[in-house]
């Protein structure tokens, strides 16, 4: 079985690049998400057979037949809220791209006869997980100080069926497969 997940790469622009070395110097107990993985995952899969990797592949390929597009990232927040704190993330200000890729690759694999996705579509940058709750409220208080900044544009080019495997020094992503984005 792999453990898999579809998403969008996001590369790293100066206010990602700036917000995450704040996140890390809060003194908080927190796992910072790898600068040189970040992505906004469209899909989580969970574990899946090899033998469904092609008919995912194909399900990335027919909803992905649309142009490359720029994403504004903006405002910081977390999951599931500032009280509790679990995930430190940046929005999207347009999502309507990534949620019609969404959309259609939720569809899509339901038609193949993949499980319905029970949670709604929230797209995001994951920056952080919180481990505990040490010295939370400097955490707090820069996602609040951040919670409209723009944080940058940048281009979607290209849709992943990606491999997650989960070790002790943080999960390491392998593409199976890419889709690079084009209009039809």
């Amino acid at each position: 079985m792999i453990r898999a997940f579809i998403a969008v790469e996001v590369e790293l622009t100066e206010a990602l690049k700036n917000i995450h070395e704040k996140i890390c110097a809060c003194n908080c107990d927190i796992k910072p998400v790898d600068m040189h993985q970040m992505h906004i995952t469209l899909r989580f899969l969970g574990d899946i057979d090899e033998k469904q990797v092609d008919d995912i592949a194909a399900v990335i390929a027919r909803c992905g037949s649309t142009a490359p597009f720029e994403l504004k990232l903006h405002g910081m927040g977390a999951f599931p809220n500032l009280n509790h704190i679990n995930v430190v993330w940046v929005g999207v200000a347009n999502p309507e791209k990534l949620d019609e890729l969404a959309t259609c690759i939720n569809a899509t694999l339901l038609e193949k006869g993949f499980p319905k996705e029970d949670k709604p579509f929230s797209p995001h940058l994951t920056l952080a997980r919180v481990k505990s709750g040490k010295n939370i409220q400097a955490l707090q208080r820069l996602i609040l100080e951040n919670k409209n900044a723009p944080f940058g544009a940048v281009n979607v080019n290209a849709v992943y069926l990606k491999k997650s495997e989960l070790r002790r020094d943080g999960p390491i992503y392998t593409n199976l497969f890419e889709h690079v984005l084009r209009a039809q």
